[in-house]
């Protein structure tokens, strides 16, 4: 049996607004079940030098977060691998005291083995003092949860199949 696992985890502060869209969408996941063996959905929080410790251990990863928007539209859904993602190294596009960039960056120099990483965003723009989403957030939030939906079913499917080429059932 494969003993792969996927991390789910999301990022961001629900007190800041659309800063908390990452958290928002890893509830609505909870919510609708996709919590199981070998996929772990997990709040990171703040900072992204938690994502460093959770990640042990784990063969794939999800992030979810905010993208602060520059540019392009708000409520845009982002779907990124890491070494396609040059843009998340630019300070402040997710800064929760230290930025997802700079942590894949002390994890690389500190030569830490890190699982394949996928990156689920939603530009925003509203990351000031508030509680909950804007409208615009709101909105966006389906298409959100669906992406990583999708990245989480892709992974379960591999794993259904690795357990059934190990254990001779492929048909």
């Amino acid at each position: 049996m494969s003993d792969e696992r996927l991390l789910v985890i999301a990022f961001g502060n629900p007190l800041r607004a659309d800063d908390g869209v990452g958290i928002a969408a890893l509830e609505e996941l909870r919510r609708k079940g996709y919590e199981r063996p070998g996929i772990d959905l997990v709040d990171g929080g703040v900072r992204g030098i938690n994502l460093l410790s959770l990640l042990e251990g784990y063969e794939s990863a999800l992030v979810l977060d905010a993208a602060l928007a520059r540019e392009g539209a708000i409520g845009e859904i982002l779907e990124v691998d890491l070494e396609d993602a040059r843009f998340l190294l630019r300070p402040r596009l997710s800064l929760h005291n230290l930025d997802l960039g700079t942590a894949f960056e002390l994890a690389k120099a500190l030569e830490m083995k890190l699982p394949a990483v996928k990156f689920v965003l939603m530009r925003v723009r509203e990351v000031g003092p508030g509680e909950g989403l804007s409208e615009a957030a709101r909105s966006a939030l389906p298409a959100m949860v669906a992406a990583a939906a999708r990245e989480i079913d892709g992974f379960a499917d591999r794993m259904s199949r690795a357990n059934a080429a190990e254990t001779g059932e492929e048909g």
